[in-house]
């Protein structure tokens, strides 16, 4: 039985992707302060400094050497509660795409193999640049920093609020194509979208 995204993870038995697992405060997910998100990272905190501290020209060849993808300690239920709250319209975007296969009360766990997916998107998509920090995270940067700064706003203005107006998701459905159309997304929506069936028939 599939409790927690641990176990999601365990049954893909993912051998050469290091995934990571953070802990999560229950009294912040409680209160609303804190949304607990996957992510892919392209150097830990450790190799980001080596990496920010290096002269402009050394950051162009740059191969990273911790890689990974991070996922909250949760269970499928309490991440999905966050989800939920924050984050639905991408839920039943994605629930909508995969709806051709069978997924009879099982629409929690297909999703969140989905995000873990995505997150796989990225870490293939850093393996075709080489690991190549600077290449990596510079594609799109100015678009991707003024769309991250515009969410920033939104999520803060809408966190854990419920029903959203009529404007305000209109709002968040613009900020959310945006989004998704940056390259370095579909590349990883693609990825995942791809490997959907293959990893499903394992876990379910």
């Amino acid at each position: 039985m599939l409790i927690t995204l641990k176990s999601i993870v365990n049954k893909m038995n993912l051998q050469d992707i290091s995934i990571k697992f953070y802990s999560v405060n229950y009294e912040d997910i409680a209160s609303g302060k804190q949304s607990y998100l996957m992510y892919f990272r392209c150097c830990d905190e450790k190799e980001k400094m080596i990496y920010n501290n290096l002269p402009e020209e050394a950051k162009k060849d740059y191969q990273s050497t911790s890689c990974c993808i991070e996922i909250p300690h949760l269970s499928i239920e309490d991440y999905m509660d966050d989800i939920n709250k924050n984050h639905q319209e991408d839920y039943d975007r994605v629930i909508n795409e995969l709806s051709i296969y069978k997924m009879t009360n099982k629409e929690k766990e297909a999703y969140c193999l989905y995000v873990i997916l995505h997150e796989m998107g990225h870490h293939n998509d850093f393996l075709e640049m080489g690991k190549n920090v600077f290449l990596y995270s510079n594609r799109e940067l100015e678009y991707r920093e003024y769309l991250h700064c515009l969410q920033k706003k939104f999520f803060h203005k809408t966190f854990n609020k419920g029903l959203l107006t009529n404007d305000e998701r209109e709002e968040k459905k613009k900020l959310d194509d945006q989004y998704r159309g940056l390259l370095i997304e579909k590349k990883a929506d693609e990825f995942a979208f791809k490997h959907f069936e293959y990893y499903w028939n394992i876990i379910v």
